[in-house]
């Protein structure tokens, strides 16, 4: 079976058949109605011609939207479909990640949320990190403080364009509302355990156990303690559970 000419190879066939046709007409070799039915397969290679570029653009569109291309640059987190799988326009493809800028979430105290606002600047780590602070700017500012807590959730800012860091991670932040002398003790003297911070109290020569806070990012040989201890207390530098509570030392 002889292969189908192109639109374009029959409109140029038909044209040249028009002009040959027009010259028999001009000799009167031929009649009125061959020239009309002459006329009328050009102008039908013509729409045809017409016809085969429009189907031509609405394929390349159709290729150019068979394309899943994401919004914005960044790295796929989850895939949900495999090469070659039909996909409906409503299904999704991926969860994609813009990780260059990375959010730090943090909570203030109920205390301190007069003292922070956009463009305060922070430092943090990542946990198993502390030795290496991060500096970041907070962005974003809650509107008000959370009742079940008493706390403000405020957002940070930071630059990953190395993708060094991943979302999800814990941190532990510190920023800077004002200056406060704060009573230090050995890291030793801190036993931590189920969220909770204690420390030995030698008072008169008397041993008590004591709850405390401490503070998150301090010197590698001490930290500095928030609340549960006054400036002068004595404590035991490495804690020891041989020691209860009412035991007498020198």
């Amino acid at each position: 079976m002889p292969k189908r000419a192109s639109p374009r190879t029959q409109l140029r066939i038909a044209k040249d058949e028009c002009r040959r046709t027009k010259k028999l007409i001009d000799s009167n070799a031929i009649s009125q109605a061959e020239a009309d039915r002459q006329e009328g397969q050009c102008a039908a290679a013509r729409d045809a011609l017409a016809a085969a570029d429009a189907h031509r653009q609405l394929a390349g569109v159709a290729l150019i939207d068979s394309a899943v291309r994401a919004p914005f640059s960044g790295v796929v987190a989850e895939r949900y479909v495999s090469a070659g799988e039909y996909v409906a326009a409503s299904g999704r493809v991926a969860t994609v990640m813009a990780i260059d800028e990375l959010r730090v979430e943090l909570t203030l105290p109920e205390s301190a949320v007069t003292e922070v606002h956009e463009g305060t600047a922070l430092e943090f780590a990542i946990s198993g990190d502390e030795g290496f602070p991060r500096h970041a700017l907070v962005r974003y500012v809650g509107p008000a403080v959370r009742r079940s807590a008493r706390d403000q959730v405020v957002e940070a800012v930071i630059e990953n364009r190395d993708h060094g860091l991943r979302p999800g991670l814990f941190a532990i932040a510190r920023v800077s509302v004002g200056i406060a002398k704060l009573p230090t003790v050995p890291r030793g003297a801190v036993l931590a355990g189920d969220g909770i911070e204690r420390v030995i109290v030698v008072d008169r020569g008397v041993v008590t156990r004591r709850v405390v806070a401490v503070e998150g990012l301090s010197s590698p040989d001490s930290v500095a303690v928030t609340s549960g201890l006054r400036a002068g207390e004595r404590v035991v530098s490495t804690y020891s559970d041989a020691l209860q509570d009412g035991a007498r030392i020198d």
